[in-house]
């Protein structure tokens, strides 16, 4: 993978750490993405500039991982809550959020991703749902990585971003697999829910914005690879990434 620091690399990947971005990486490779493009951003390697790099990227992945600290949304650690935070990891995605704000770069959050995400732009979170919700269903299958662990309700069908996911879609009704505990609980504004579990836990996002493209998931397609609905996914933000990195 590459290491160099052109300030025009064709896409960022953050991540928690070089090994759990692998799957990240390979889905991008199998898309089409040249390897040699793509720009990895840990908290132990995270370049002189991240927000800089970013906002000159054609495209910003978020990565799932850790989760994040409550403070960044406005909380404090809710008493019985298992809570994992990763604060180097929290302050370089920071960074890497306010570089593609900026530079309007192309954002796709996956998991935490998309968590971190909706606490940037000022929403909040389930610190753990199975401690706040009351009914909540399975979603913290962590074998095998691409279980698939429940359905979807499609909020918004016509919208693109959930328009491979659908009745239509080639796999049909999508199920997905699903690891985490916590979830998004009030939406950004500006952030439009598109899909949710059956339970009702989000499980789709967009920003509703012609300025900035940012969308993200709950799930890991990264794990899903070969489905035709994931893989559309994927395509559609490799071809955003790929029409950002070629803007002037």
């Amino acid at each position: 993978m590459s290491r160099r620091r052109s300030s025009r690399a064709a896409l960022v990947v953050c991540c928690e750490d070089r090994e759990h971005s692998r799957p990240y990486v390979a889905a991008l490779v199998t898309t089409g993405v040249p390897e040699e493009s793509i720009r990895l951003l840990t908290p132990r390697d995270p370049g002189d500039d991240p927000a800089g790099l970013t906002a000159a990227a054609g495209g910003l992945l978020l990565c799932g991982g850790p989760d994040l600290a409550p403070a960044r949304y406005g909380e404090e650690l809710l008493a019985g809550a298992e809570v994992f935070v990763d604060e180097p990891l929290d302050e370089l995605e920071w960074q890497v959020l306010e570089g593609a704000r900026a530079g309007r770069t192309p954002t796709w959050a996956l998991c935490r991703g998309l968590q971190t995400a909706n606490a940037f732009l000022g929403g909040t979170l389930y610190q753990d749902i199975y401690l706040q919700l009351g009914g909540v269903g399975e979603h913290s299958v962590q074998q095998p990585r691409d279980a698939l662990v429940h359905g979807l309700e499609i909020l918004e069908p016509d919208h693109p971003a959930v328009r491979p996911l659908g009745a239509g879609s080639p796999d049909g009704p999508v199920r997905v697999n699903s690891r985490h505990h916590q979830a998004i609980k009030d939406p950004a504004p500006g952030l439009r829910v598109l899909a949710r579990a059956e339970d009702g836990v989000v499980e789709v996002a967009a920003l509703d914005s012609e300025k900035w493209w940012l969308r993200g998931v709950q799930w890991h397609p990264e794990n899903l690879v070969g489905q035709p609905a994931q893989d559309a996914l994927w395509r559609e933000f490799v071809a955003v990434a790929q029409n950002g990195a070629a803007r002037s």
